[in-house]
């Protein structure tokens, strides 16, 4: 769902269908927008089975480096920029966002990642785990990498291990969508810049 952050839609719906279940992706990890949000998820089958045997580190690099990481334009390699960029824009309801949610209704969560290969079940339930120590208590998840919280980067060698702690104070805050969030769809970029102005901030603190 592209909506995740439209307060005012998801308040409407809730006061519009009361009886109605609402559920949201916590862990989305498609770019707004994207045309292949549907497509291209059976196009990495093959690779991801391909991440569970040992294929050395160099091939398990490649595979990843351009299998999750999408936009408009096509296929992006990850780099620690553009990842930067990416935890800044995509549709990610963090652990410690959940509380504001309740406060409009909004009260059922699920995961992606329900049909990966077998091999890497454990590695999500950890992530899960991980996920669920955050909404209980945020400073108990301070010292785990970000990546660590979505099973689509966990894996990926290329990606720095920026520890929650470091970064968590510069992403974009959950309040300024609560009162924002409706124009996201058609400000971004062209009238607000206000996730790439937390981008330039992450790198200038993280020295990207």
């Amino acid at each position: 769902m592209e909506n995740t952050r439209n307060f005012h839609l998801l308040s409407s719906l809730r006061k519009q269908f009361p009886k109605i279940s609402i559920e949201l992706i916590v862990n989305e990890v498609c770019t707004n927008g994207c045309p292949f949000r549907t497509q291209h998820h059976l196009s990495c089958t093959k690779d991801l089975d391909i991440l569970s045997f040992d294929v050395g580190v160099e091939r398990r690099q490649k595979i990843t480096s351009f299998l999750y990481l999408c936009s408009l334009g096509g296929w992006k390699e990850i780099t620690p920029h553009n990842y930067i960029e990416y935890i800044c824009t995509y549709n990610t309801i963090y652990p410690w966002d959940i509380k504001y949610y309740a406060k409009y209704g909004i009260n059922k969560f699920k995961f992606v990642g329900r049909d990966y290969p077998k091999q890497m079940s454990k590695s999500l339930l950890k992530n899960y785990e991980f996920y669920f120590m955050g909404i209980e208590d945020e400073s108990s998840i301070d010292n785990i990498p970000i990546k660590n919280l979505f099973s689509k980067y966990m894996f990926n060698e290329m990606i720095p291990d920026y520890l929650i702690k470091d970064i968590k104070p510069y992403l974009p805050s959950i309040k300024y969508f609560i009162k924002n969030g409706k124009d996201c769809i058609y400000k971004c970029r062209s009238q607000c810049k206000y996730c790439y102005s937390k981008i330039q901030l992450i790198e200038k603190k993280l020295r990207v």
